[in-house]
């Protein structure tokens, strides 16, 4: 049970993610991978990159 609630976790970090490295001019693909792995995390690092 524990294992599922990260897995959705992960992948709701990711999607985040991913929406904010788009509308930056990021690739979000790697923004997808990184949020799953580092979570809350890599959506405060993406949020702070400035957009290219």
């Amino acid at each position: 049970m524990h294992i599922l609630i990260l897995l959705i976790l992960g992948v709701a970090m990711g999607f985040v993610c991913k929406q904010i490295a788009e509308k930056k001019g990021r690739n979000p693909k790697l923004w997808l991978i990184v949020g799953f792995f580092l979570g809350i995390f890599a959506v405060l690092i993406v949020a702070l990159l400035p957009p290219i």
